[in-house]
């Protein structure tokens, strides 16, 4: 996970905005299915949350284009009918809706998994004293990306945070089959390329260069774990002025 900078409620879409300014709807998800029948979900999908996102899953970090995507409410609109319209609780993340019921419910992850199966009697796994949004800035610092695919708590965590990382883990299914084969996939093309390159730093930089900043308004896949495998260096690299322009 990563964070993401979100601009303020007046930045975002004005269609969005109208509906906000509106009040707390009686029924939101009524209200949310009406907008997004029109040209404001599109809107807010592609001018907005795609861009900011740098076309990243919010929660995974997959490609959006992979799975198909859908605008997640990170506080749920079932429970927080006031954060139904509030562009600060917006995010993109991994599966299309219509596409979901390809998928069993062991193999969904992100927003779709978060919110639960209401076939079975689930409700959704939001709590607010322990989930982790990407929208904090040091959400980035609970994870570890292991060489195996795997997402384990950060090592350096105090056991309150460790809870917290392990509880968002898990009720975004970070370590579902498709997620730990494709991050493991990632990080063993990465590590013999870095060995490769430890006697040439010039070389190194410019393949962390390449890996961890912006093209054409997009970042890799799995971004996080890349960038934990270049270590002090990413951190380096992030902090150049025109990795995210």
């Amino acid at each position: 996970m990563r964070y993401i900078n979100k601009p303020s409620q007046k930045q975002g879409p004005y269609c969005l905005k109208r509906q906000f300014e509106q009040g707390v709807p009686t029924n939101p998800q009524a209200a949310w299915k009406r907008l997004s029948c029109n040209r404001c979900n599109q809107e807010i999908t592609n001018s907005y949350l795609r861009p900011e996102q740098y076309h990243l899953c919010a929660y995974t970090e997959i490609n959006l284009g992979e799975l198909g995507c859908h605008i997640e409410h990170i506080k749920p609109k079932s429970r927080y009918p006031e954060y139904t319209f509030d562009y600060q609780n917006l995010v993109l993340s991994c599966f299309h809706s219509d596409e979901l019921q390809h998928y069993a419910y062991a193999d969904r992850f992100g927003g779709h998994f978060k919110c639960g199966d209401k076939s079975r009697g689930e409700i959704d796994k939001y709590d607010p004293d322990l989930f982790i949004s990407p929208l904090q800035e040091e959400c980035e610092n609970y994870f570890s990306y292991e060489v195996n695919g795997l997402v384990e708590p950060n090592p350096n965590l105090s056991a309150e945070e460790k809870e917290q990382a392990i509880y968002t883990r898990d009720a975004l299914n970070l370590n579902a089959p498709y997620l730990v084969r494709e991050r493991r996939k990632v990080i063993e093309e990465m590590l013999p390329i870095i060995d490769d390159l430890l006697d040439n730093s010039e070389a190194l930089r410019y393949f962390a260069d390449t890996d961890l900043c912006v093209t054409n308004g997009k970042l890799n896949s799995f971004h996080s774990a890349r960038l934990q495998q270049f270590e002090e260096l990413g951190q380096q690299v992030l902090l150049q002025r025109d990795c995210f322009e």
